[in-house]
């Protein structure tokens, strides 16, 4: 069986599956890839993941922007920011627990995806934010998604349009900015720009 997203390619192995190698599936996402085991993704799970703990804001992460959004809580880090990463891994259905789990302890929610914000995945997770977690917010939702445009397809104009590590990380410092509760003195993430290259090493 196949399963396609906007930015993910993987090839899933089912136990009836007669393939060549079962042991070992690629997963590629633009420039990056890992490799899964078959017997895992037979077993994947509709729930999301804390791929990273944090107490000071949550950022939710939709197929590739989950990547990212790991990348961006270490430009965070830098700045005193802790940062909680979710992978949302399904979105039908959604984990709403995970998310209202998260903003009871972080109180702040940046939404990262790759489509569009109107009627995107974007919307539903701010949705859950307010209808399920409203008691805890103590500041308002933020979405970075791409514009309202056409998506290009080179890859140039993608590297543009397409939110990244600096993009999200802007966006929760705006977040926290706006929390005035918070007494939190937080620096202007764009010192960090040049060293977004850096952030897999």
């Amino acid at each position: 069986s196949r399963i396609l997203s906007n930015d993910l390619r993987l090839k899933c192995a089912s136990p009836t599956d007669s393939q060549p190698n079962p042991d070992r599936t690629k997963l590629r996402s633009h420039s990056a890839s890992a490799h899964a085991p078959a017997a895992a993704m037979r077993r994947a799970t509709l729930e999301g993941a804390v791929t990273r703990a944090g107490k000071d804001i949550t950022i939710v992460g939709v197929s590739l922007m989950a990547y990212e959004a790991l990348r961006a809580a270490k430009l965070l880090a830098e700045q005193g920011v802790d940062a909680e990463v979710i992978d949302l891994r399904s979105i039908r259905p959604l984990d709403d627990e995970i998310i209202v789990r998260s903003l009871r302890k972080t109180g702040r929610l940046v939404v990262a995806d790759t489509s569009w914000a109107l009627c995107g995945v974007s919307a539903e997770v701010a949705a859950v934010a307010v209808e399920k977690a409203f008691p805890y917010l103590k500041a308002p939702v933020r979405r970075v998604t791409p514009p309202h445009y056409p998506a290009p397809v080179s890859r140039t104009l993608e590297d543009a349009f397409h939110p990244n590590p600096l993009t999200i990380a802007r966006a929760c410092l705006e977040v926290l900015k706006a929390d005035t509760s918070g007494g939190k003195g937080v620096a202007d993430v764009q010192a960090l720009g040049g060293r977004v290259g850096e952030l897999d090493q």
